[in-house]
C-alpha cells in the first residue's frame, strides 16, 4: 500500500491493487449545532483519501472522491432545496459568471456555506470493456434528518432535487471503454424546512461502484 498525504488539496492517494471486492475511503465532516432556529454542520475539517483502485471481478476500476467547493468552510446554514436554489447555491451567490468557481461555489450572499460539493471519478483501469452502475447508496444519521444530497447534471447545475440515494443514481448499466474515465458531482446539503430544525448529529453515506461481479466503495462520514 502506499499513501501521500496532501494536505493543502484535502486530499491523499492511496493505491491499492488486489481482488478484493471493496475498498474504502474516508471524507471526514465534524458536526456540530449552533443557534436555536436552524442547526448547522461544520464542514471545515474534511479530508479525503484517495484515489482506491481495485478489482472488480474482470474489470478494474479506479475511484477518485475529491471535494471541490474547497472555500465553503465553516457552520453549512439550510438550503432550499428548488431546482433554482440549488444551482444558486452550487454556482456560488456572488459567482459573477455562470461557471464553477471554488471562490464562491456553495457560498450564499453574507459568504456563508450552505453545501458541499464533491467530485466523484471512475476509470475503467482494466484491458476490458466494462459495464458500470454506480450511486449513493445511503445517506443515514442520528438526529440529521434534515440532511439531503442531490446529483449535479455539472459541478455547477443542478436539474433534478430528487435525492441522490440509490444504487444507479450516478451511473445505470454505463459502458467504459478501456482506459476511459467518467466524472459525476453530487451536493450535499441540509434541507431547510424553514421552521425549527433540530439536525445536530452524525451522519454518513456510501458512495459504490459496481461492474460485474465486484465494487468498489468510498465512504463519507461525519
Amino acid at each position: 500500500m502506499k499513501k501521500k498525504k496532501n494536505n493543502t488539496n484535502k486530499k491523499s492517494d492511496i493505491n491499492f491493487k488486489t481482488i478484493l471486492f471493496m475498498l474504502v475511503i474516508f471524507i471526514v465532516v465534524a458536526a456540530t449545532i449552533a443557534g436555536v432556529t436552524y442547526s448547522y454542520f461544520n464542514a471545515s475539517d474534511n479530508t479525503v483519501d484517495n484515489p482506491i483502485s481495485g478489482n472488480t471481478g474482470n474489470a478494474s476500476l479506479d475511484l477518485t472522491v475529491s471535494l471541490i467547493s474547497t472555500n465553503a468552510t465553516g457552520k453549512l446554514i439550510p438550503l432550499d432545496n428548488s431546482v433554482e436554489d440549488l444551482t444558486t447555491a452550487a454556482l456560488g451567490y456572488n459567482n459573477p459568471g455562470n461557471t464553477f468557481n471554488s471562490t464562491y461555489a456553495c457560498l450564499d450572499k453574507d459568504g456563508y456555506p450552505s453545501c458541499q460539493i464533491y467530485q466523484i471519478s471512475v476509470t475503467n483501469s482494466s484491458t476490458v470493456v466494462a459495464v458500470v452502475n454506480g450511486g449513493v447508496t445511503s445517506l443515514t444519521g442520528t438526529n440529521t434528518p434534515n440532511v439531503a444530497c442531490a446529483v449535479m447534471a455539472t459541478n455547477a447545475s443542478v436539474t433534478s432535487n430528487s435525492s441522490c440515494v440509490g444504487s444507479n443514481t450516478l451511473a445505470s448499466n454505463v459502458t467504459f471503454g478501456i482506459g476511459e474515465t467518467k466524472t459525476y458531482y453530487v451536493m450535499v446539503y441540509i434541507n431547510n424546512l424553514n421552521q425549527s430544525q433540530g439536525d445536530r448529529g452524525s451522519f454518513g453515506g456510501v458512495v459504490e461502484f459496481s461492474a460485474r461481479d465486484g465494487k468498489v466503495t468510498a465512504t463519507f462520514n461525519s
